[in-house]
């Protein structure tokens, strides 16, 4: 997109068609009620005007193209300072006028090629869809984009659809009857949930990073349901535009101007995606647009109140402008930190510094885990579930057909029957199955205990349904036994398959991971594996090694299953031999040490579950998310070892799963981008993608399964695991395998709405190495 560089003539900012600019994209206009709230009335005259006074890069505020002031810190209870490189300025306002004109060449060139891009899609799909939908935020970006899209689609062409997370502070429902009443020709729907969202926080337990389950109940759900209400279609074909840019985040960054939705049959239109902050300031000041307050008072981004995703910034904006109307979130946090034994300043700390957003599991929400599953001496499986929220034999329809009598009844999964006896005791049940069940189905059949356990009819599993089974009938929840398919995507969707479960879930995770920073505080390095590589028998007697880090080299090196423990002895693995031949030079052995690190080691596989693809973490998130389960100590040596994985081998800067971002020689931030384009997959061989198939055929005992539930959150491994694969990339890397390798090894039907994969239950991983290294082994 243009550059941006000071305009002195104006106050303002212009445009520039080269990369020549000064000025980060991300500038935004100040105005005086920004600098009224943080208190720069103290050192600098300025005028109320409705015009911008100053510029804002990040904290640091410009007037005329000069760094005049600095914020830093602040956030909940705790005012910014502000650093003042020029005391006594007299400040006139931004010419507005002028500033337009200078750049109207561009913001029309740009205007006119988003618009023929607008018509172009509604051209091309109009005859393909069921309603045109027009999503709005209200913040700046949604405004931009409704105005674009009413300047060359008529009124009866789309709807526009806010959604009401019922969180928005007062400025954005203020906005939003002002754009009612200025595109009053506009049909305008609103989407809300029926539960007030701090109901749900004090229900379900504040959101967090890990648990973002507001997201889906309040945004997903009610738009969905009300699009479905309104075309009277239970899959209806959805063309959306949205505001979405891609300097907004890494993973917005990502995206084309159109995109497929997750849920409907949905194809979504990002008009500006490629619009800077600049560009759309400069449409908004040039066809004079309204602004939502909130950007006036110096919130960057609209959105929910109090978000766990939100900066310290905004929080320090929130505290000082709407204290009242943020007030009853504050509560809720407050009262989860006093549950957790904080107190006093340990208390506010504890809100102000965020920690409430890393929260994992039930720890402070006062809460008994309400089912027991227990495997008793005659492989009988039993479960107890106390007070469930609905009825066990009405979701466990999910899984295939279900007869029930009394005590006694079955459920058949895939041809296979397990019989079951029952008992109610008050508000109490207690199923027994009296035989033993499959470790995959009595995953599902947990995740149905958990449902009907903790579920509190949110709507989630209702939209995830694929074949719209699922319905929520007077206050119950009803299973069409004739429309579900026991695809087993409202199992999966969520580990133990439901939000609020996965949310209540007791904070074991990375309590059961003995060992967690078990490498002596080293990473492995390439260099070592390349000595290990050269002269395996010598090593052990001579290496340019430390004695700790020999020792950390090995405990790598058996977790990686190079090596392995063979009654008194370690030897070389038949893997170890495998890859010792192929050469650590080769991206394939990082692949395929990486894949079996997973397996083998605890502090790998709490990294592959529970850090999500497509952001930045720093050493402090990390080592916060990772659980105060364990001493800070032994928390910051294993991200220490994990950091210097990622450093000194390629599975950090060329396969992408944990780059390290540099502040001079020092690596503060690891980013997990993933394998996400073409051009990333160059290096990763195809066959170590399906090395990782056959991996996870092993680990759960079946050589058939989807290749969506490769992408469900409860998935264990699997190459979008472990590698960050889009969907859409993997399905080619399939159809190529069994092109390249034939159906003896890969067979896959992607066509409707099959996405199978079949795997030769005669082969297995270890066969992939072999075909990968060329060689036979006895």
């Amino acid at each position: 997109m243009y550059s941006v560089k000071w305009d002195n003539k104006t106050g303002g900012i212009k445009l520039l068609p080269s990369g020549d600019g000064d000025v980060a994209s991300m500038v935004r206009p100040v105005f005086y009620e920004e600098l009224d709230i943080l208190g720069f009335g103290k050192y600098w005259d300025y005028p109320k005007s409705e015009e911008p006074l100053l510029w804002s890069v990040g904290r640091s505020y410009f007037y005329n193209g000069e760094k005049v002031a600095q914020a830093s810190g602040g956030g909940f209870y705790e005012y910014p300072k502000l650093h003042i490189f020029k005391e006594g300025l007299s400040i006139e306002p931004v010419d507005v006028d002028k500033m337009v004109k200078e750049n109207i060449e561009i913001i029309e060139s740009v205007a006119h090629t988003t618009l023929d891009f607008i018509s172009e899609m509604y051209v091309k799909y109009k005859n393909k869809i069921d309603k045109t939908v027009v999503a709005f935020s209200g913040g700046k970006d949604s405004t931009v984009l409704l105005d674009l899209v009413q300047r060359v689609l008529s009124p009866d062409e789309y709807i526009v659809v806010f959604n009401d997370t019922t969180m928005e502070l007062s400025p954005t429902y203020e906005f939003i009857e002002k754009i009612k009443k200025k595109y009053s020709n506009l049909m305008f729907l609103v989407s809300r949930y029926e539960k007030p969202a701090i109901e749900m926080w004090r229900e379900v337990g504040v959101p967090s990073k890990i648990h973002r389950w507001c997201c889906t109940i309040y945004k997903t759900v009610p738009t969905i349901k009300l699009i479905q209400e309104l075309i009277k279609k239970e899959t209806p074909k959805i063309l959306l535009y949205d505001g979405i840019r891609g300097d907004e985040s890494l993973t917005r960054a990502k995206l084309s101007h159109i995109s497929r939705g997750k849920h409907l049959q949905q194809i979504n239109i990002h008009p500006i995606i490629d619009w800077n902050s600049a560009m759309v300031y400069l449409y908004i000041f040039m066809r004079d647009l309204p602004l939502n307050k909130l950007y006036r008072y110096g919130i960057v981004r609209v959105g929910c109140a109090v978000c766990p995703f939100e900066s310290y910034w905004k929080e320090a904006i929130l505290w000082l402008k709407f204290r009242d109307e943020i007030k009853p979130y504050l509560e809720v946090i407050e009262k989860y930190a006093r549950d957790r034994r904080c107190k006093g300043s340990e208390l506010k700390e504890f809100v102000k510094e965020g920690v409430w957003k890393k929260r994992v599991g039930n720890k402070g929400l006062n809460l008994a885990d309400k089912v027991n599953i227990t495997e008793e001496k005659d492989k009988a499986t039993v479960i107890s579930i106390n007070t469930p929220n609905e009825n066990w034999f009405e979701w466990i329809k999910t899984l295939g057909k279900v007869v029930v009598g009394n005590p006694s009844g079955y459920i058949e999964i895939k041809g296979i029957q397990y019989p079951f006896k029952w008992q109610k005791t008050g508000n109490n049940i207690k199923i027994k199955f009296t035989s033993k069940i499959k470790n995959d189905d009595l995953f599902y059949i947990k995740n149905v205990s958990y449902k009907s356990a903790y579920c509190i009819r949110c709507g989630t599993c209702e939209i995830e349904c694929p074949s719209s089974a699922i319905k929520i009938e007077r206050d119950k929840i009803r299973i069409d036994e004739k429309k579900c398919k026991n695809c087993y995507r409202c199992l999966t969707f969520i580990d133990r398959g439901c939000i609020v479960a996965d949310s209540y879930r007791e904070s074991k995770v990375v309590k059961s991971m003995n060992n967690i920073a078990r490498y002596r505080t080293f990473g492995m390095r390439k260099e070592w594996l390349e000595e290990f590589f050269s002269d395996t028998d010598k090593w052990w007697i001579e290496n340019k090694l430390g004695p700790i880090q020999k020792i950390s080299m090995r405990l790598w090196l058996t977790d990686s299953e190079i090596l392995e423990v063979k009654g008194n002895k370690i030897i070389l693995s038949k893997t170890g031999e495998l890859l010792r031949e192929i050469g650590a030079s080769d991206l394939f052995t990082w692949a395929i040490i990486w894949t079996n690190l997973v397996r083998n080691s605890p502090l790998i596989e709490w990294y592959v579950q529970r850090i999500p693809w497509g952001r930045a973490y720093n050493r402090e998130e990390l080592i916060q998310t990772l659980g105060e389960e364990y001493r800070v100590r032994t928390r910051k040596n294993a991200i220490l070892e994990l950091v210097q994985l990622f450093d000194y081998t390629p599975l950090g800067r060329e396969l992408k799963i944990g780059v390290p971002v540099k502040r001079g020689k020092t690596t503060t931030a690891i980013e997990k981008i993933g394998l996400t384009n073409e051009s990333d997959l160059k290096n990763l061989h195809q066959l170590a993608v399906l090395y990782s198939l056959y991996r996870y055929s092993e680990k759960t005992s079946r050589y058939h399964f989807t290749v969506s539930e490769l992408y469900e959150a409860s998935a264990i491994e699997g190459p979008y695991k472990l590698f960050g694969i889009p969907k859409t990339l993997l399905e080619k890397i399939l159809i190529g395998l069994e092109e390249l390798y034939g159906k003896n090894w890969i067979n896959v039907e992607l066509v409707a709405d099959l996405d199978n994969i079949n795997l030769n239950p005669t082969k297995n991983s270890m066969d992939v190495l072999k075909l990968y290294a060329g060689v036979e082994y006895d």
